[in-house]
């Protein structure tokens, strides 16, 4: 998954251009936050607030690797919570996460990595 704002954002984005009514949306945006809330309770999800550090950190590197804010803000948070992996189906936020000192992996393409590292 990406960041909780992003999906947030392409909820109401179909929302706004009428693909989904506003029961749908509704709906939606239930299941998705009950869960991340199993998530959350089963500790596989983490809600990691975010300082004035990692907010530096995230500009520095948004502007080094020429990104958006939402991914730079993902590789900084790992950095700023030592992390020890990252996951994430964009290759290119896998490549400034190596770039960056984060072991990270594409989950479509290093299934059997990320298996291995999480035995």
């Amino acid at each position: 998954m990406r960041n909780i704002g992003e999906v947030l954002g392409v909820l109401d984005s179909y929302h706004s251009r009428r693909l989904l009514n506003d029961e749908d949306f509704r709906g939606t945006l239930t299941n998705f936050l009950a869960e991340c809330m199993k998530l959350i309770r089963l500790g596989n999800m983490q809600i990691s607030p975010f300082s004035v550090d990692t907010l530096i950190e995230t500009y520095t590197i948004e502007l080094k690797h020429h990104i958006y804010q939402a991914d730079a803000l993902q590789v900084a948070t790992c950095k700023t919570a030592s992390s020890k992996l990252l996951v994430s189906a964009d290759k290119n936020l896998v490549r400034v996460a190596k770039a960056e000192g984060i072991e990270a992996f594409d989950i479509e393409s290093d299934e059997e990595q990320i298996i291995s590292r999480l035995r």
